[in-house]
């Protein structure tokens, strides 16, 4: 129950998932409300089936001027926020870290003969151009 109405989780079945994915790049899918399906139906029944347990998310969208105002927040939750404040910060920067090209270089001496590893190959080209 949430909010006294019976909620029933239903995964999707192999067409209307077929359907999702055509019609996802459009952001419109048709016959389904605010939704998010991950696994499809037989993966859903196997993971019930392995795990016993069944774990649902629901999120509300909220303006930020609430975010603030505990007291519209359930008791229940508001302890399991404090909970678990330690795992994420406080303040979240606004967009992801740059992305670091991090690359290895290994500089061969001129004249110098080449290590005779697989990671060391190279055609025959690139090695007269290297000597």
């Amino acid at each position: 129950m949430f909010k006294n109405q019976k909620v029933v989780l239903k995964p999707m079945t192999a067409t209307e998932m077929g359907k999702y994915q055509i019609q996802k790049s459009t952001k419109v899918v048709e016959g389904m409300k605010s939704s998010l399906h991950i696994l499809t139906k037989k993966k859903f029944q196997y993971e019930n089936k392995e795990n016993g347990v069944i774990y649902v998310v629901i999120m509300k969208e909220v303006d930020m001027k609430d975010v603030g105002n505990i007291s519209s927040i359930r008791k229940e939750v508001v302890e399991l926020l404090n909970d678990f404040s330690d795992i994420a910060p406080t303040d979240l920067p606004s967009e992801l870290p740059p992305l670091y090209n991090s690359q290895q270089f290994i500089y061969f001496m001129s004249g110098s003969q080449l290590p005779n590893l697989p990671t060391y190959h190279m055609n025959l080209i690139e090695y007269v151009e290297l000597k």
